[in-house]
């Protein structure tokens, strides 16, 4: 038995300012996915449609002309796309006698602050959840789909908006009440082996909760994208490893306050909302010529400007459609080093979509 999903997936702006690991948002830049998937199929008796592995289980990864190699030409044991997929059909007791995917849109660029890896994890996941379905496993809500895709992925501030669209607000919470090991009706099984492995068996489990918002109709974002990398791992290492009680408080009055001017479409005070003492003091001397970027975008009219997850990309918050500012910026973008390009994108209202074929 064998079945073709398909998954489209949007970039997100996480952090975005003071909500660090925590405030995201969708935008309608997309990276588009097929798998095709092969189960042998059979049915317990008293235990309903099981699928069993055949011995010559195989995978094959397909790359297009439109594909950037980088983000997927991977092997298995490290391609997020792949291993996310097989992870959550192993966790739905799908054992799959072959696997093959290939990216048909490629278009979030690779370690530059857009959400790509969270991109590949959701898209894995997702087209995975309903592949299940189609193969009669048991279901897994989009909740336990948003958890599964951050205990892969770490955090929940590109997941949530890539999975669900719009601006969204997340965070982990200790569900007490079930164990890891806790395998009762509804519950996630155990992960492959190094990815999103979770808490060691009998610790309690940790839960996504999350609220998801509209962004403001005439909001535009517009992406300074450099040439140049840098790595989660990079960006995140320059973080120090405590905070004073008088940052905590900056950092929870401004995240507040974005929040509440996003949400009411008040974005009078947004550039002290995005102000930001946790990551972006420490990340912006990472990124060469930040500071030149943020000024030329605040000279042409941007509400606010921040550092998009943990960059290299600064990302401007732009009234309107943003062609005006665009026009105003573009000159001052060429003077400066780096390779900068921008680009204008709307946010993503649906968030991830996957149906089969």
């Amino acid at each position: 038995m064998s079945l073709k999903v398909k998954v489209r997936v949007p970039a997100t702006t996480a952090n975005m300012g003071p909500g660090f690991d925590c405030l995201g948002m969708a935008l309608a830049l997309y990276n588009e996915v097929e798998f095709e998937v092969e189960v042998h199929r059979a049915v317990e008796s008293g235990r309903g449609p099981s699928l069993w592995p055949s011995s010559s289980s195989q995978s094959r990864h397909l790359l297009t002309p439109e594909s950037s190699a980088d983000s997927v030409a991977a092997p298995e044991s490290k391609n997020l796309i792949y291993r996310s997929f097989v992870t959550t059909l192993s966790r739905l007791g799908v054992i799959p006698k072959s696997v093959r995917h290939r990216m048909l849109k490629t278009t979030i660029p690779v370690a530059r602050g857009l959400g790509s890896s969270a991109a590949c994890i959701v898209a894995g996941v997702l087209a995975a959840r309903e592949a299940a379905a189609r193969f009669g496993a048991r279901e897994m809500s989009l909740s336990d789909a948003i958890d599964l895709a951050t205990e892969i992925e770490g955090h929940p501030d590109n997941v949530v908006p890539a999975a669900l669209g719009g601006l969204t607000v997340a965070v982990w919470r200790v569900d007490a009440s079930a164990a890891s090991g806790d395998r009762a009706a509804g519950s996630l099984g155990p992960s492959e082996e190094g990815l999103g492995d979770g808490p060691p068996s009998g610790e309690p489990r940790r839960r996504v909760v999350y609220c998801r918002l509209d962004p403001p109709k005439d909001l535009t974002l517009a992406a300074f994208v450099p040439d140049f990398r840098l790595s989660t791992e990079q960006a995140r290492a320059a973080l120090p490893a405590a905070y004073s009680r008088e940052d905590a408080v900056f950092n929870i009055g401004r995240a507040a306050l974005l929040t509440a001017c996003l949400a009411s479409g008040d974005l009078g005070p947004l550039r002290t909302a995005v102000d930001d003492r946790v990551h972006q003091p420490y990340r912006l001397p990472l990124i060469a010529h930040s500071k030149d970027v943020i000024a030329a975008a605040r000279a042409a009219g941007s509400e606010a400007e921040f550092v998009s997850g943990s960059g290299p990309t600064i990302m401007a918050l732009v009234r309107g459609d943003g062609n005006g500012f665009a026009r105003e910026v573009s000159p001052k973008l060429a003077a400066i080093p780096g390779g900068w390009v921008l680009q204008l994108f709307r946010p993503d209202g649906r968030g991830a979509i996957a149906w089969v074929e």
